[in-house]
Protein backbone atom coordinates (compact mmCIF):
# COMPACT_ATOMS: atom_id res chain seq x y z
CA UNK A 1 0.00 0.00 0.00
CA UNK A 2 1.34 3.12 -0.90
CA UNK A 3 0.27 6.42 1.04
CA UNK A 4 0.56 9.94 -0.18
CA UNK A 5 3.22 12.05 1.60
CA UNK A 6 1.28 15.33 1.73
CA UNK A 7 -0.83 15.77 4.56
CA UNK A 8 -4.38 15.92 4.34
CA UNK A 9 -7.04 17.95 5.68
CA UNK A 10 -9.17 16.26 8.39
CA UNK A 11 -12.54 17.90 9.69
CA UNK A 12 -13.68 17.75 13.09
CA UNK A 13 -16.62 19.19 14.80
CA UNK A 14 -15.42 20.59 18.04
CA UNK A 15 -18.42 19.81 20.86
CA UNK A 16 -20.94 22.43 21.53
CA UNK A 17 -19.60 24.54 19.00
CA UNK A 18 -21.03 25.29 15.64
CA UNK A 19 -18.26 25.63 12.84
CA UNK A 20 -15.51 23.29 11.86
CA UNK A 21 -11.55 22.74 12.98
CA UNK A 22 -9.28 21.87 10.32
CA UNK A 23 -6.40 19.77 11.10
CA UNK A 24 -3.09 18.36 9.73
CA UNK A 25 -2.13 14.68 9.78
CA UNK A 26 0.66 13.17 7.99
CA UNK A 27 -0.90 10.03 6.26
CA UNK A 28 2.48 7.81 6.92
CA UNK A 29 1.42 8.60 10.45
CA UNK A 30 -1.73 7.01 10.70
CA UNK A 31 -0.92 3.23 9.90
CA UNK A 32 1.41 3.37 12.91
CA UNK A 33 -1.02 5.11 15.54
CA UNK A 34 -3.80 2.62 14.37
CA UNK A 35 -1.39 -0.13 14.91
CA UNK A 36 -0.12 0.96 17.97
CA UNK A 37 -3.64 2.26 19.33
CA UNK A 38 -4.88 -0.91 18.63
CA UNK A 39 -2.65 -3.08 20.56
CA UNK A 40 -2.77 -0.55 23.14
CA UNK A 41 -6.91 -1.03 23.18
CA UNK A 42 -6.86 -5.10 23.23
CA UNK A 43 -4.42 -4.99 26.60
CA UNK A 44 -7.26 -2.40 28.01
CA UNK A 45 -10.17 -5.22 26.84
CA UNK A 46 -7.57 -8.10 28.28
CA UNK A 47 -7.33 -6.97 31.47
CA UNK A 48 -11.18 -5.46 31.84
CA UNK A 49 -10.35 -2.21 33.04
CA UNK A 50 -12.27 0.79 32.61
CA UNK A 51 -11.21 3.76 31.25
CA UNK A 52 -10.69 5.53 34.06
CA UNK A 53 -8.40 3.05 35.41
CA UNK A 54 -6.87 2.63 32.54
CA UNK A 55 -6.31 6.10 32.23
CA UNK A 56 -4.69 5.62 36.39
CA UNK A 57 -2.29 2.53 34.76
CA UNK A 58 -1.01 4.56 31.66
CA UNK A 59 -0.50 8.15 33.25
CA UNK A 60 -3.02 10.03 30.90
CA UNK A 61 -6.27 11.47 31.53
CA UNK A 62 -9.60 9.68 31.12
CA UNK A 63 -10.58 11.79 28.01
CA UNK A 64 -7.28 11.00 26.02
CA UNK A 65 -8.00 6.77 26.64
CA UNK A 66 -11.47 7.84 24.75
CA UNK A 67 -9.88 9.01 22.02
CA UNK A 68 -7.29 6.12 21.89
CA UNK A 69 -10.19 3.83 22.37
CA UNK A 70 -12.17 5.92 19.68
CA UNK A 71 -8.83 6.01 16.99
CA UNK A 72 -9.42 9.57 17.47
CA UNK A 73 -5.69 10.24 16.86
CA UNK A 74 -4.80 13.50 15.65
CA UNK A 75 -3.58 14.60 19.38
CA UNK A 76 -1.94 11.62 20.40
CA UNK A 77 1.68 11.10 19.37
CA UNK A 78 3.16 8.00 18.58
CA UNK A 79 5.75 8.47 21.12
CA UNK A 80 2.93 9.12 23.69
CA UNK A 81 1.12 5.36 22.00
CA UNK A 82 4.68 4.23 23.00
CA UNK A 83 4.47 5.16 26.73
CA UNK A 84 0.89 3.61 26.98
CA UNK A 85 2.08 0.38 25.92
CA UNK A 86 5.19 0.21 28.31
CA UNK A 87 2.92 1.40 31.49
CA UNK A 88 0.71 -1.92 29.98
CA UNK A 89 3.60 -3.72 30.77
CA UNK A 90 5.15 -4.22 27.22
CA UNK A 91 8.06 -4.11 25.50
CA UNK A 92 8.78 -1.94 22.24
CA UNK A 93 11.54 -2.75 20.07
CA UNK A 94 12.38 -0.44 17.17
CA UNK A 95 14.62 -2.02 14.62
CA UNK A 96 16.13 -0.41 11.43
CA UNK A 97 18.24 -1.64 8.78
CA UNK A 98 18.50 -2.29 4.94
CA UNK A 99 15.83 -3.82 3.54
CA UNK A 100 16.16 -7.07 1.75
CA UNK A 101 14.91 -5.83 -1.51
CA UNK A 102 14.19 -2.40 -3.53
CA UNK A 103 10.59 -2.34 -2.28
CA UNK A 104 8.26 0.18 -0.63
CA UNK A 105 9.91 1.03 2.57
CA UNK A 106 7.07 -0.26 5.59
CA UNK A 107 6.66 0.47 8.82
CA UNK A 108 5.82 -3.19 10.98
CA UNK A 109 3.63 -3.37 14.42
CA UNK A 110 4.28 -7.05 15.59
CA UNK A 111 2.40 -7.58 18.87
Amino acid sequence: QVLCQKSIALFKVQAGQNHMEKERVTPGDLPLKVALATRVNELIAERGLSQIEAAVEIGMTQPKVSQINRYRLHNISVGRLLQALTALDQRIEIVIGPSPERTIPTVRIAA
